[in-house]
């Protein structure tokens, strides 16, 4: 069974600097599709990071608003004031004593190992009866990606505890360029039954045209090793040192 711990320093500043701008410009274009349609007074991103969706929640109006995520966390580089952050660690329940309008959790799963995935979906479910939710697929990579999945997966675990997928997010920022690919290409929001029926949305099928492959990250999937194969032909250390980047 793989480990659910990270290696040291998996998730160091440097590593929410890379995503920060990515981040925070995708929350901004798709918080307002999802907030059109649920209206949230209240607001928990379950792995937020340095709160770039959090951020983005708080200027579209909403001042309830929780960040979660590790003691890995530097809160000197939080988007939101510390007060709207919680410590937690994911692999254990989060023992919130509220529930919220709106759940977050973007390309966070995958990081947690898979006798994981079922007790974290429930958690979610506990603190709204919406949830946004993206998770990275088979071969995306990433650092300490230990369960990548298919959306598929992860509405058949939904849908276990009731919440049916409402893919309504993905048609309307697929080629947005201020929109991270891996969240044009997994997310979706989950409703539970009674706040579905009070929506005139139809729910996704899984079975049919719900596990899609982004084109930009398909082509990075297929361009990256013929370019780290290219950079270690080059002579000696620098070669290396280029592939391994």
């Amino acid at each position: 069974m793989l480990t659910s711990t990270p290696p040291p320093n998996t998730y160091s500043s440097e590593f929410f600097q890379e995503y920060e701008h990515g981040s925070l410009t995708s929350a901004k274009r798709i918080l307002p599709i999802v907030f059109a349609l649920v209206h949230p007074h209240s607001v928990v991103d379950v792995g937020c990071g340095v709160g770039t969706w959090a951020r983005a929640a708080m200027d579209l109006g909403v001042a309830d608003v929780v960040g979660i995520d590790g003691d890995y966390i530097d809160t000197t580089t939080l988007h939101v004031p510390p007060k709207h952050f919680l410590q937690r660690d994911l692999n254990h329940p989060l023992q919130l004593d509220r529930r919220f309008d709106l759940a977050v959790s973007v390309e966070v799963a995958e990081h947690l190992t898979d006798d994981l995935a079922e007790s974290f979906v429930g958690e979610l479910t506990k603190l709204a009866p919406a949830v946004l939710f993206s998770a990275a697929i088979p071969h995306q990579d990433g650092k300490h990606h230990v369960n990548e999945r298919w959306p598929s997966y992860w509405a058949g675990l939904f849908g276990q505890v009731g919440f049916l997928p409402f893919d309504v997010v993905r048609p309307q920022v697929w080629r947005d360029p201020e929109v991270e690919p891996w969240y044009a290409q997994n997310v979706v929001l989950y409703l539970s039954g009674e706040s579905a029926a009070r929506t005139a949305l139809t729910p996704a099928t899984p079975d049919g045209l719900f596990d899609l492959v982004h084109p930009e990250l398909y082509t990075a999937r297929i361009t990256r090793p013929r370019l780290r194969h290219l950079l270690r032909a080059l002579p000696g250390a620098v070669g290396r040192r280029l592939a391994r980047t």
